[in-house]
């Protein structure tokens, strides 16, 4: 919060913060407000605006609240990473997309004012980032499951197909202590949190 507490706004956009609740539907876990000392200082556009960045604020909070849960689930000792995915990247653009499509709207209206140089500036900003994200990009699916040792690839196809921990040490002829260790590994490796993650990136490497 900033300005002065003390003086009551005169106008305010307030946006609701949604997350997914884990059953399909979603709650409220925070809002977003911009406020002005001025009545009528915020239009339809800026109404726009302030709900296009609790989405995006929503959306990165929400998946880095998703990060921590995943690391806390994981064995003690093990330190996983998130690389860049191609949904990441895809995130991103779509994002950073809109809100040029922003800026563009309000050019088409004012087209003597700095949106056109705005959405140059916005542009030039995407490529920087785009070429750091670069520098840190997932080689994808093919990758992590090479990374694997064979007896562990086999154990991750298993997990594709659905087998629980019991159906994995009877399939592989191993103990289930046996089965959780391998299970870890992967995990690890993966940099991932659950099996059901591990599963759906196995499946995307096994399709191509």
């Amino acid at each position: 919060m900033c300005g002065d507490t003390s003086r009551r706004s005169a106008d305010a956009a307030t946006v609701p913060l949604f997350r997914s609740d884990g059953r399909g539907g979603t709650r409220v876990f925070g809002m977003l407000s911009i406020q002005s000392y001025t009545p009528g200082a915020f239009d339809d556009n800026a109404v726009r605006a302030v709900e296009w960045l609790a989405d995006l604020l929503a959306r990165a909070l929400g998946r880095d609240h998703d990060d921590r849960e995943a690391l806390q689930r994981l064995p003690a000792g093990d330190q996983p990473t998130y690389p860049v995915t191609s949904d990441h990247v895809v995130e991103y653009l779509s994002s950073r997309v809109a809100g040029i499509r922003g800026i563009a709207e309000h050019a088409r209206t004012d087209p003597h004012s700095d949106y056109l140089a705005a959405i140059v500036r916005a542009c030039e900003q995407i490529q920087s980032e785009l070429m750091e994200m670069a520098l840190d990009v997932d080689d994808g699916p093919e990758q992590r499951f090479l990374s694997l040792t064979p007896v562990e690839q086999g154990i991750a196809v298993h997990l594709a197909n659905g087998l629980d921990n019991e159906h994995l040490a009877a399939e592989l002829g191993r103990s289930p202590h046996t089965v959780k260790t391998h299970l870890r590994n992967i995990f690890r490796k993966y940099g991932m949190g659950t099996r059901l993650q591990v599963a759906d990136d196995v499946r995307r490497h096994l399709a191509r």
